[in-house]
């Protein structure tokens, strides 16, 4: 119902970023780091706290600036004089949103869009986006609004300008699952508007359920940006097979020509995803070691995340 909110341009880079660099004092927060946001991406920025997440998206926004390196926003380099241009259409939620906590929902909707001077018309369109409509208008003030009603108004007021790339940093944090989901389902119906969406977020398995991409921060650098496709294609699934014994589970195992493989415990067996599990299933059986569960196994985001930057905790 919301196909006419937003606009579309024939752009792929939304965001480019080229050797950005920050420090404060002697300490180095972003190094050379590179990314590159495409149109129509949903961009999950994935790093440890600390990590320079929220720097990167100041710099981003324009409210904190690099030491060096080049920001392009669709295309154009943000030390051109028609920067200004391009600005405009991206907004973000940065850090706490700015929310007049005395005011309704719809009261904060109408003054953010006199502040923005743009069009009113569409507030009740975007209130119903972010599921708020009947809360919004009725004299509720914002300040007894629980987090996850606040997290999806500064949404909403952040569409008032009908960008077409929206930032949002850590949007799920202290969230219940229920709020959590909301703002995924949200996140995702902006997606299906022609929406460009980055998002920074700890909550990696989360974050894996919206993003499409992933840019991997660590020491302030990207260490490496990667499709959920690609994802998904790194390694197999694996089995996890409880076993009544693991006695002698080698020799078979080899006899299988299966080289991989660990033993948990509790008599547990990880194996690569097999196209067939019954020639395993029969050959245990027959040294009379029975199969009692299987259980399958995708790699999350986070394991990915973890062996990437050498298992650090």
């Amino acid at each position: 119902p919301y196909t006419t909110l937003f606009r579309s341009e024939h752009m792929s880079s939304i965001l480019e970023l080229h050797n950005i660099s920050k420090n404060y004092d002697s300490q180095i927060v972003l190094d050379n780091l590179s990314l590159t946001i495409n149109k129509g991406d949903i961009y999950g920025l994935i790093g440890r706290n600390g990590s320079g997440k929220t720097t990167l998206i100041r710099i981003i926004t324009g409210l904190a600036f690099a030491k060096n390196g080049t920001i392009k926003l669709f295309g154009i380099d943000s030390k051109e004089k028609n920067s200004d241009i391009a600005k405009k259409k991206m907004s973000a939620i940065v850090e706490s949103p700015a929310l007049n906590n005395e005011l309704t929902g719809y009261q904060n909707m109408i003054l953010q869009a006199k502040l923005l001077n743009v069009d009113k018309n569409k507030i009740d369109e975007y209130l119903k986006l972010v599921r708020l409509y009947n809360i919004a208008s009725t004299k509720k003030k914002v300040k007894n609004y629980s987090l996850g009603m606040r997290q999806r108004l500064s949404i909403a007021v952040s569409l008032l300008s009908n960008p077409e790339f929206l930032i949002l940093d850590e949007p799920a944090n202290g969230l219940d699952p229920e709020g959590i989901k909301e703002i995924r389902d949200i996140i995702n119906d902006l997606h299906k508007n022609n929406v460009t969406v980055l998002i920074s977020s700890h909550l990696l398995d989360e974050l894996a359920k919206v993003a499409t991409k992933f840019g991997i921060l660590n020491k302030g650098k990207i260490i490496q940006e990667i499709t959920k496709e690609e994802l998904e294609n790194k390694e197999k699934p694996l089995q996890i097979l409880s076993l009544s014994k693991v006695e002698g589970i080698e020799e078979i195992l080899n006899s299988l020509g299966i080289e991989k493989y660990k033993l948990l415990s509790n008599n547990r067996l990880v194996i690569p995803m097999q196209e067939s599990i019954s020639p395993i299933i029969n050959a245990l059986e027959q040294k009379e070691i029975n199969v009692m569960s299987i259980e399958e196994k995708k790699r999350t985001i986070e394991e990915y995340f973890l062996k990437l930057i050498g298992g650090e905790k």
